[in-house]
């Protein structure tokens, strides 16, 4: 064990790191459905998410992607695919979290989300989410990442110390925001590469 630190927790994004990535069908879908061009469309989406993942409504989120007011149904059907390409979970990525949990290793989540996606991920992984000792999302707390409130809140809820935790994110500005508190951050680029780094840093203290 010399040379690996002790952790009791793992605590991981959800989008991209949980779950897969939308398909390009998916994303081409959205564009249409806006009525943007794909490279516009890409730009406005991530311009505008920051307000949707922190509780701004669809209509209004959808409208300032689009540019203009969109109707109920173009609405609707929006809301649909953007919630729904968001919803496969990583399966090799989930088994390994799950062995980590039937040995004892507390789990957690947080993660930037509209409550438009939140409901559906709610609705469809009701039990998967029971499996971990706490989650966080943006919409519900009004702090998203790299906010440091939200690791504030996460340290609350889990009762350790921050050098007790490991938190994982695929972008580097969340993983510094939680490493700035003393908790231990990686960034994902696999489950391979995050089980190799794991297994050389860390060990579990259960």
């Amino acid at each position: 064990m010399r040379g690996r630190r002790p952790i009791d927790a793992l605590v991981l994004d959800y989008g991209l790191v949980l779950s897969q990535s939308p398909t390009a069908g998916e994303v081409e879908r959205l564009a249409e459905l806006t009525g943007l061009a794909l490279e516009g469309f890409r730009s406005a989406y991530e311009q505008h998410r920051p307000a949707y993942d922190l509780g701004l409504d669809s209509a209004a989120y959808w409208s300032r992607v689009a540019g203009r007011a969109l109707d109920d149904d173009r609405l609707r059907r929006l809301r649909e695919v953007d919630a729904g390409s968001w919803l496969r979970l990583d399966a090799p990525f989930a088994e390994w979290v799950a062995g980590l949990q039937r040995g004892g290793v507390v789990t957690g989540i947080v993660s930037n989300l509209p409550r438009d996606i939140l409901r559906r991920l709610q609705a469809t992984h009701a039990t998967w989410l029971a499996t971990f000792d706490v989650t966080l999302y943006s919409c519900e707390l009004g702090h998203a990442k790299p906010d440091p409130a939200i690791f504030e809140q996460l340290l609350e809820r889990l009762g350790l110390p921050p050098d007790r935790v490991l938190f994982v994110d695929d972008r580097q500005i969340n993983v510094d925001a939680a490493t700035a508190l003393g908790l231990h951050g990686l960034r994902y680029r696999g489950l391979t590469t995050l089980r190799t780094q794991v297994d050389e840093s860390f060990h579990w203290a259960r």
